[in-house]
């Protein structure tokens, strides 16, 4: 495996690809695209749009960025890209056609390790639920939504020569070299919490039967007493300031390791509700979270840290990093030493990522697979 600059390619040194999987901060270029499948007739390529850089070992970079499998990696992938109808965003369509797509182009009698998926935001719980029609909780996802740069219109994914706006990019894969994908949140939780006691989807209406904007206030010592009063967007200083809910809820004590994050970015001022970029149901234990911008610069690379006290690291041949566009946007320039953070930690490895607009899998092997935000997911592959 090794990283490769689709600006610059160079393949050279490419013996049998099978995959190349891209992420980019500006369209990918369908020439060249097309060049590479006439002169590698088996390769894929495929990808996502990130926010404003593509992690790498190099640091937080602009362009193109895509990692090449080739057939002696042992790993075996099936993409697919589905579309929707961009105004179903929550319909049972998207369900049904993302558990249809994946029957009729992958093998469905062979167990697959892991599914990854980059979705558009506002798909996501639903494309999961697809995904698990088709194959049972032992296979997990591990995904990122896609995520637009500022030089961008939308948000894209892209399979060989086709691009979409609306819809899905799942990955099938095969094989026995996968061995680790966490999902940890860079927050710590307050001593503020409560249950919905009334939400719709992303919105969530009642916190301990009280209007969720006024608990939410409260909180946070009203800092966005303006914002809530007048309704609208919150400012992005709330994203340090995000909502988590309890992977177990029936624990006495929250452990960082086992919440998920919902980012909250919109106030109803006429009923004070609140919507969010996931889902929160009702009954829902919920927590304030906390963050710093050194803390979460930090995260990544503690994450990486921590993986590798169970595992060999002279085993891991490579990593995908998914790191939260939200937080990426509130450390901005730091995002650079995100990336020598999981260097360092990781060693002399090729490792690929994106910063994205919410964040798919599971925290542990017995959680379900959940979408939220704010969050770190890597993904680790043996040699």
């Amino acid at each position: 495996m090794q990283i490769t600059n689709l600006q610059q390619l160079d393949t050279s040194l490419w013996i049998d690809p099978r995959a190349f999987i891209v992420y980019s901060t500006q369209n990918v270029d369908v020439d060249v695209i097309r060049d590479l499948r006439a002169k590698f007739p088996r390769l894929e390529i495929f990808g996502a749009s990130s926010y404003h850089g593509i992690i790498a070992p190099s640091g937080y970079e602009r362009g193109s960025l895509g990692l090449v499998v080739e057939a002696s990696d042992a790993l075996e992938t099936c993409p697919i890209l589905v579309e929707f109808d961009c105004e179903a965003r929550a319909s049972k369509d998207v369900r049904a056609r993302v558990s249809a797509a994946i029957r009729s182009r992958c093998d469905c009698s062979k167990s697959p390790t892991y599914v990854v998926m980059h979705a558009m935001q506002g798909y996501e719980e639903r494309v999961i639920e697809g995904i698990h029609d088709v194959f049972d909780d032992r296979v997990q996802v591990f995904g990122a939504t896609a995520a637009n740069d500022k030089f961008l219109s939308k948000p894209f994914v892209f399979l060989n020569e086709k691009t979409s706006t609306c819809g899905v990019l799942l990955t099938v894969v095969y094989g026995d070299r996968l061995v680790c994908a966490i999902h940890q949140a860079g927050y710590l939780p307050t001593q503020k919490h409560g249950i919905v006691t009334s939400s719709n989807l992303r919105t969530i209406e009642r916190i301990d039967d009280r209007p969720a904007a006024a608990v939410y206030n409260e909180w946070t010592d009203s800092i966005f007493d303006i914002e809530i009063a007048r309704g609208g967007d919150l400012p992005r200083s709330a994203g340090l300031y995000t909502i988590g809910s309890m992977v177990r809820p029936n624990d006495e004590m929250p452990d960082e390791d086992l919440i998920w994050l919902a980012h909250p970015y919109r106030i109803d001022a006429e009923n004070q509700s609140i919507e969010f970029y996931s889902e929160i149901p009702v009954g829902s234990h919920i927590y304030l979270m906390r963050s710093s911008a050194d803390y979460l610069v930090d995260q990544a690379g503690r994450m990486v840290s921590r993986i590798l006290r169970h595992i060999d690291p002279s085993t891991i041949r490579t990593a995908f990093v998914m790191y939260c566009a939200g937080c990426a946007s509130i450390i901005a320039e730091k995002m650079n030493k995100v990336c020598q953070n999981i260097r360092h930690s990781l060693g002399d490895i090729p490792f690929i990522g994106m910063s994205s607009f919410g964040e798919q899998g599971r925290i542990e092997a017995s959680a379900p697979d959940t979408h939220g935000n704010m969050m770190i997911a890597i993904l680790l592959i043996k040699r």
